[in-house]
């Protein structure tokens, strides 16, 4: 887990690999609408390259919450309560993987 104070405020976010060149970033940042967000997204990984496909490629909101102020302590707790395991297997399913 990454968890850096970018241009929108504090943000985390975790890359696990699936299969081949397939990632999953679980990324917890504040949205424009005040919400404290965790989203999973998978890329398709091509040396220092990501590529995502809109509407083609998983993405799912996670989590979302409601928080006075955002630190990188609140966010690091929300990050945390992903269950990674669970959503790599969703992928897997998505993408037509063997599930494992």
């Amino acid at each position: 887990m990454k968890v850096a104070k970018e241009l929108r405020g504090w943000t985390a976010t975790t890359d696990v690999p699936v299969e081949g060149d397939l990632i999953v970033r679980f990324t917890t940042m504040k949205r424009s609408n005040g919400k404290l967000v965790t989203s999973a997204q998978a890329y398709r990984k091509q040396g220092n390259m990501i590529s995502y496909v809109m509407f083609q490629d998983y993405n799912r909101t996670l989590i979302t919450s409601d928080s006075k102020r955002v630190t990188a302590k609140v966010v690091e707790e929300q990050h945390s309560k992903i269950n990674v395991q669970d959503v790599v297997g969703l992928v897997r399913c998505f993408y037509g993987l063997e599930v494992v």
